[in-house]
């Protein structure tokens, strides 16, 4: 079960928990679309109730038990859908209400238990036991994981410093608006903007992160950039409603371009993933994509992916 929740986690993760395309979660998992690993992950996560959508579907999607455990609003929620998750499996739920205590029989017995009451196999009962126990044994730790933040008494927190990384992190001093001259010199995020619309949504985005001491940068897709060496990330925003040729044309450049400036560390956003129909396959595999229904839907995922992939991290400074 432990493996499968990945699934959940990297649609949840790198897609701001909205549908994702087969091919893309692969790459986000790092395996192949066809392989059969994939084909079982996917195929465990739908028999837990993570996720709809196995390796025939173009897409794969988050359940409501997924989107509880990918982002669960406090620890009794976690062990609860973990819980139900663990259970969901049609096998397993009938072993629980066989042995409502928890307690499994000695091994020659639930295995005499699985082969008469479930009509396992006896050739498949070791795996089995093997699955269903690590899967007790991982809500459990769940379960008893303590969670500390070290705040005072009198409940005020320490002001965050955020790190931009790309090779050494580079520091943030605070959350409020400032001069960042010396920042700049360190690392900065890369927008390339291919049309005016994105162009508008793009500066709503920089100012949000200026505001948190994020250092950016803005550029057209046929414009030279300042100091390329620095830049951590390039990210592009996407326009789902300009279908003719020239704005393909020009967005496939500009993937292109910030492939060249920050190989491995491109993100792709867009309000759909219409784009997929004209994109080649080979740019796709090497860019991370996050949908969005508004600009503070579009920052948090933003936020969100960076911090996955180690670009960005919030130091609490202790006094």
């Amino acid at each position: 079960m432990e493996d499968a929740l990945e699934i959940a986690k990297a649609i949840y993760r790198d897609n701001a928990a909205l549908p994702l395309d087969r091919g893309l979660l692969a790459s986000h998992l790092g395996i192949s679309h066809r392989s059969s690993s994939f084909t079982t992950l996917l195929a465990a996560s739908e028999q837990y109730g993570f996720t709809k959508g196995r390796y025939r579907d173009d897409t794969i999607s988050l359940t409501d038990l997924g989107i509880s455990i990918s982002m669960p609003k406090s620890e009794q929620e976690l062990a609860k859908t973990l819980s139900r998750a663990a259970h969901a499996p049609e096998k397993f739920e009938q072993l629980n209400q066989l042995v409502p205590t928890g307690e499994l029989p000695k091994s020659e017995f639930l295995t005499n238990l699985l082969v008469r009451d479930l009509g396992i196999d006896i050739e498949q009962t070791e795996e089995f036991i093997e699955i269903y126990t690590k899967n007790m044994a991982y809500i459990g730790s769940v379960e008893n994981e303590e969670v500390g933040f070290g705040v005072e008494a009198n409940n005020e927190l320490p002001e965050p410093e955020f790190v931009l990384g790309k090779d050494e992190p580079v520091s943030i001093h605070s959350i409020k608006r400032q001069q960042y001259s010396e920042l700049a010199k360190s690392g900065y995020l890369l927008f390339i903007d291919t049309t005016t619309a994105a162009k508008e949504v793009t500066a709503s985005v920089i100012e949000q992160l200026n505001t948190l001491g994020i250092p950016t940068k803005s550029m057209g897709p046929y414009d030279d950039v300042e100091e390329p060496d620095k830049a951590v990330a390039s990210i592009l925003l996407l326009n789902s409603l300009e279908t003719h040729e020239d704005s393909q044309y020009t967005e496939i450049f500009a993937v292109g371009v910030a492939n060249g400036i920050t190989p491995g560390n491109v993100i792709l956003i867009s309000e759909s993933i219409e784009f997929q129909k004209y994109l080649p396959v080979s740019a796709l595999r090497q860019v991370q994509l996050i949908t969005y229904r508004d600009i503070s839907n579009l920052i948090m995922g933003l936020l969100t992916h960076l911090t996955s992939k180690g670009l960005l991290s919030m130091k609490v400074l202790l006094p």
